[in-house]
């Protein structure tokens, strides 16, 4: 999908504008998600299982999920590493987990891209959250900024949640090294403010 708009689209369960399943690959190059909605995960896209996706120069401005994955969500996807570069993931929300996106046993690096004024209602990661063992979720010249999460009743974290536990990464802390060393997550150039 390519110089594509994918606007006010409801979904009953999962993917508010796009839903790819079991070995798809999927990509996205110059596309705008605005104002979708899935009751489930992912409020703009929702990928389970793909063998890859590619997301380049996309704007995902004021999705909704009632779950996982305010714009994305990728889940069982481990078979190659999807990446999403030169993105601005602005102002979407989720229910639960990653206000901007959602990794769940899946791979994901995001590069030169921006995550901003995303939050959650309840639970872990106003930008992004990841979950499961297999979860592999890297940053590169990234910035998540003005990130929140509504009720903060469980380890919920404000920036870049790169464990399962909602810790957050934060390019000025030696914590980040931590995170790397102790959960195999990259968070380079992820600047939470």
């Amino acid at each position: 999908m390519s110089q594509s708009t994918l606007r006010n689209n409801v979904a009953l369960g999962n993917g508010g504008g796009v839903s790819a399943g079991t070995v798809a690959t999927v990509t996205l190059v110059e596309t705008k998600g605005i104002a979708n909605r899935a009751l489930g995960s992912g409020g703009m896209a929702h990928f389970f299982g793909i063998m890859a996706a590619t997301i380049d120069g996309i704007t995902a401005n004021g999705n909704v999920a009632g779950d996982s994955g305010g714009a994305f969500a990728m889940i069982d996807s481990i078979r190659t590493i999807s990446t999403m570069t030169n993105s601005t993931v602005n102002a979407n929300r989720a229910g639960s987990k990653g206000g901007g996106l959602y990794v769940e046993d899946a791979a994901v690096s995001v590069t030169g891209s921006q995550l901003t004024d995303n939050s959650v209602e309840r639970g872990d990661g106003g930008a992004t959250a990841t979950s499961g063992h297999k979860a592999q979720l890297s940053f590169l010249d990234t910035e998540c900024v003005n990130i929140e999460v509504v009720l903060d009743w469980s380890n919920a974290g404000s920036g870049c949640p790169v464990d399962g536990n909602g810790d957050t990464c934060d390019s000025w802390s030696s914590a980040c090294a931590d995170r790397e060393y102790y959960y195999g997550s990259d968070c380079s150039g992820c600047a939470c403010k």
